[in-house]
């Protein structure tokens, strides 16, 4: 039990990084400042309407992010990047910049560490479902006056 409490700890470290990259990125975007939640989240399924952006993880430490709106947010994030149609490739390069940023700023921090990102895909519809099987996941939250933008970061366990 205690190299599990250990391991996640570590991970929570990793989770914290992120947190505060995309925060600082997720500001510059939309000309405002989120308000942060960061959460422990079983690893159970992901179950998301609207849009979802997944990217690998490679590298040391090794997982996936997950950033994801609802259909709601996503029109009007699109409205604060001054976009006049909703498009779903924005959403996607709006969550590769959060999530480079996090792999940055770990690298840096850990100096050992060494990750990389797979190119994102793109996940539309109601009742979508990601597995997080042995991940130890994360549930990030950024609220702003117009919906929520969530990423949900999940490493593998062990090194």
């Amino acid at each position: 039990m205690e190299k599990i409490s250990r391991e996640t700890e570590l991970r929570e470290s990793y989770a914290e990084i992120f947190v505060d990259a995309f925060r600082e990125e997720l500001a510059k975007l939309v000309d405002e400042p989120p308000e942060m939640k960061l959460d422990f989240y079983e690893s159970k399924p992901l179950n998301i309407n609207g849009i979802a952006i997944v990217i690998g993880l490679t590298g040391s430490p090794s997982g996936r992010a997950v950033v994801y709106m609802s259909n709601e947010t996503l029109k009007l994030f699109a409205q604060k990047l001054q976009m006049h149609e909703v498009d779903e490739d924005a959403a996607e390069d709006a969550a590769n910049i959060f999530v480079k940023c996090g792999a940055e700023k770990l690298n840096e921090t850990f100096a050992e560490k060494n990750l990389t990102l797979t190119p994102p895909g793109t996940i539309c519809g109601n009742g979508i479902k990601i597995a997080s099987h042995k991940l130890i996941t994360f549930k990030i939250t950024a609220t702003l006056t117009f919906g929520e933008v969530c990423m949900n970061l999940g490493f593998a366990e062990g090194d």
